[in-house]
């Protein structure tokens, strides 16, 4: 017992610095829901809500974050599709490099999930800003990433991105109910050729990125909640020549970016070269918004707004740190930008009341599940081992540790053991090759999202206490 004890303390404390493959059976074993993989199609199907846990993974691409990056599976190319049933809620990140579909069966009910943690980057990531785009929930590294009929909810980062790639994200739900303005839960930053269609944003950061040239976005409803940007321009040079098509557009909300004056179309902090923004069709009301805001004397903006009905507090934002009005050449209702800031601002140019999205509301449904946050109540073991259609025979996955709690705002209760999964004090759990393994889980006081698992061969159920720092039985 000796020998095991002493493996599970390099677990812990992260002195094994080897890392869990993540081909599809390991995706199957380290996510604590059932899943049924069909290798003829390529495609994995979540069946039951659950989280993910790779132990001790870093941040795809870099070293930062001891173990931060548990959650994401890095998808092989031979997955095609990832499907998520109805009233399933998944706490993990899907990061590809190849083409991609992710689909819900429900598009409120199928859901993706982060944390209840306000500005998790700074409180359980690597608390450096520059990298949350590594925390994204879905990410394309190569091919183009399909994303369809399901609600992201409380992204620990961005909601999707695909730098330089494009993104094809239809019918979906990017929510974010933690308040604050610091929880990084932008919406969607896709490459030339990007499509978003039919897609509903209320999440408080930037929503839309428009950084590269070509970006459809159509028949989209934006809800300002706090620190919402609808249209980001970009905080850096990268974004100069980007170019987003917007038709059918409905804004609402009396919140947003407060530092921005609640800006439509906001530019951000060191943000330079020109962005070009095309809307045909725009429905606007926000008592406390405003049009266009630049954070920096490079930023300019240019394009047409046309069949346009908006109603804002004032055209202009703060324009701090040196934002030039006289970069803006875009027209709205034929008409170029006011010399002066109006206040109220409103424009007129079509009788149609746009509707946006066939989605202007959202509420999380009672079936969500919101594993590994929140004060843990109760800890139910999960059973893999059910067979799937097309699966090879005799094929079992271990079963992991499941926990939820209805609780919100990531408080714990102090739970600090790490406990078995024997179910046989003699033999433990058997597994086909004959091997006798066990999972434990860790949970910590400050995150239970940053729980791992270590594995070990051993013949008794145990307790590790934190508290004391001992073994017992």
């Amino acid at each position: 017992m000796r020998n095991t004890l002493l493996t599970i303390v390099l677990f812990v404390f992260g002195v094994c610095s080897s890392m869990m493959g993540q081909s599809v059976s390991d995706f199957q074993r380290r996510y604590s829901g059932n899943t049924c993989w069909d290798a003829s199609s390529g495609t994995m199907t979540i069946k039951s809500s659950g989280y993910l846990n790779f132990q001790g993974k870093n941040n795809p691409n870099s070293n930062h974050g001891n173990g931060a990056g548990y959650f994401i599976w890095n998808v092989p190319t031979s997955v095609n599709k990832i499907v998520i049933e109805s009233c399933v809620t998944v706490n993990a990140a899907f990061h590809s490099e190849a083409n991609l579909t992710i689909e819900g069966e429900n598009r409120r009910t199928s859901i993706i999930y982060g944390t209840e943690v306000q500005d998790w980057e700074d409180n359980s990531g690597t608390g450096r800003i520059n990298d949350i785009y590594r925390y994204c929930a879905l990410q394309n590294f190569g091919g183009t990433m399909t994303v369809r009929n399901l609600t992201m909810l409380n992204p620990k980062g961005y909601a999707i991105r695909s730098w330089g790639r494009p993104l094809k994200v239809y019918d979906v739900n990017f929510i974010d109910t933690r308040g604050g303005s610091q929880n990084h839960s932008d919406g969607v930053s896709g490459g030339a050729g990007t499509e978003i269609d039919n897609c509903y944003f209320e999440t408080g950061d930037d929503n839309i990125k428009v950084y590269f040239p070509n970006m459809s976005i159509t028949n989209c409803t934006f809800n300002m909640v706090e620190n919402a940007v609808p249209i980001q321009l970009g905080w850096g040079s990268y974004s100069n020549g980007g170019v987003g098509n917007f038709s059918n557009i409905r804004v609402i909300g009396s919140s947003g970016r407060y530092s921005a004056g609640n800006a439509v179309i906001g530019g951000g902090q060191n943000g330079s070269g020109t962005v070009t923004v095309n809307i045909d069709g725009l429905f606007i009301d926000n008592p406390n918004g405003t049009m266009v805001n630049f954070r920096s004397p490079g930023q300019a903006l240019e394009g047409t707004i046309t069949n346009a009905k908006i109603s804002l507090s004032k055209y202009w934002g703060p324009l701090p740190e040196g934002g030039n009005k006289n970069n803006n050449s875009i027209r709205i209702c034929g008409s170029n930008p006011p010399g002066g800031n109006p206040s109220p601002y409103n424009a007129n140019c079509t009788s149609t009341n746009y509707g946006g999205s066939t989605v202007d509301a959202y509420t999380v449904p009672a079936c969500v599940q919101k594993t590994a946050t929140g004060k843990i109540n109760t800890i139910n073991t999960v059973n893999n081992t059910s067979v799937c259609d097309n699966n090879p025979p005799n094929e079992t996955f271990d079963p992991v540790i499941s926990f939820s709690d209805p609780v919100q705002n990531g408080t714990i209760s102090g739970v600090h053991t790490v406990k078995t999964l024997a179910y046989d004090e003699d033999f433990g759990t058997s597994h086909a090759d004959g091997i006798t393994s066990v999972y434990y889980q860790i949970f910590t006081a400050s995150d239970p999202s940053t729980a791992i698992y270590a594995e070990e061969v051993t013949q008794e159920p145990f307790y590790w206490n934190l508290n004391t720092n001992d073994y017992a039985n």
